[in-house]
């Protein structure tokens, strides 16, 4: 890889981009609502979502725990954050706008979090792009997902026809010092294009150790991670869906 080329497509299928910082606390809701306060000045939409542990003994529902989250979002929708207990993350919809604004975003909004916020230490880094490749498909409604992705299942030859549907997941240590990757390879159940296949590509890279702590240095850090979500995508496609992104 180390002769990697970035490539810019035309239309690159890129749905949603994530960066994620999770901290080693866990916030009171009045410290979350705080920041989500700060946080919809920039922000005009607020909803709340609360999801539960439960156990069943016997005929009685138990309910151990609320885990509460605020999800802010830019008046268009496509710009968002989410505030949970120990995380912070921001998300980019497609249309993607590209990688220099969507880090400038991410550095306003962790100044803002840094001005509300202790400097609680920041325990895992990451940085996911889930694309969605779609591949026309007149024939039969079907394709071969080896002719545009090379993380696919193995079929043996006694199958003829393509598959219709399959999920492919592949989490492992990286070539860079302390990345961990996590690969889903799979068909989209539903493609949103008539007459189209679509294939998705999630790619979610994660570091836990030797985080800096130091905002420039953190900032180097989410931009490894992006060379390295480059490097990975561009080793994950073939010349067939290459040609796909340039129409």
């Amino acid at each position: 890889m180390s002769d990697f080329v970035q490539k810019n497509y035309l239309h690159p299928p890129i749905t949603e981009a994530v960066i994620e910082f999770r901290i080693e606390h866990e916030f009171k809701k009045e410290e979350q609502e705080n920041l989500a306060r700060q946080f919809n000045r920039v922000y005009p939409n607020l909803g709340i979502e609360e999801t539960a542990d439960v156990s069943i003994d016997g005929n009685e529902l138990n309910v151990q725990r609320v885990h509460g989250s605020f999800r802010l979002s830019s008046s268009d929708e496509e710009d968002v954050l989410v505030l949970r207990p120990s995380s912070f993350s921001l998300s980019r919809l497609a249309p993607y706008a590209g990688w220099p604004e969507f880090m400038e975003r991410a550095r306003r909004d962790w100044t803002i979090w840094l001005s509300h916020m202790p400097r609680y230490p920041v325990v895992r880094v990451g940085i996911r792009y889930i694309n969605r490749i779609d591949v026309p498909a007149p024939c039969y409604g079907s394709i071969n997902p080896s002719d545009y992705l090379l993380i696919v299942p193995s079929m043996p030859d006694v199958v003829s026809r393509p598959m219709s549907n399959y999920v492919v997941q592949v989490e492992t240590r990286t070539h860079m010092e302390h990345w961990s990757t996590r690969i889903v390879s799979g068909h989209v159940s539903t493609p949103p294009l008539v007459g189209y296949v679509s294939l998705l590509l999630d790619i979610d890279n994660f570091r836990t150790e030797a985080i800096p702590q130091r905002p420039e240095k953190l900032w180097e850090t989410v931009q490894e991670a992006r060379n390295l979500k480059n490097q990975i995508f561009e080793n994950c496609i073939t010349d067939n869906a290459r040609a796909l992104f340039d129409q």
